[in-house]
């Protein structure tokens, strides 16, 4: 099943931790020192944060797929919709 992914550059890693620790009502499934990842279900995201280094706000997002063939579906709708994309390939992430 395909998962929304969305990684934001925080000034706080900390305060945001907290924040979303309690926003979502769960503790991050990876807690590094420097990265932190929340695997929800409810909504079905992936969603990291991370230090910012000049800018805070969105560093990326893009979906997540589980095989093959769900990754060709998303690239295929990105195509048609004539949007730009890059593409990351086999990746194992975080």
């Amino acid at each position: 099943m395909k998962r929304f992914h969305l990684n934001l550059r925080v000034s706080d890693l900390a305060k945001s931790t907290e924040y979303y620790t309690a926003f979502f009502g769960s503790e991050p499934t990876v807690n590094e020192p420097d990265y932190k990842k929340w695997m929800l279900d409810d909504p079905y995201v992936n969603f990291s944060i991370e230090p910012a280094v000049d800018k805070v706000g969105i560093a990326h997002i893009g979906l997540q797929a589980s095989d093959d063939a769900e990754l060709g579906d998303i690239r295929s709708k990105i195509e048609a919709a004539s949007s730009p994309a890059f593409h990351e390939g086999e990746t194992e992430c975080c």
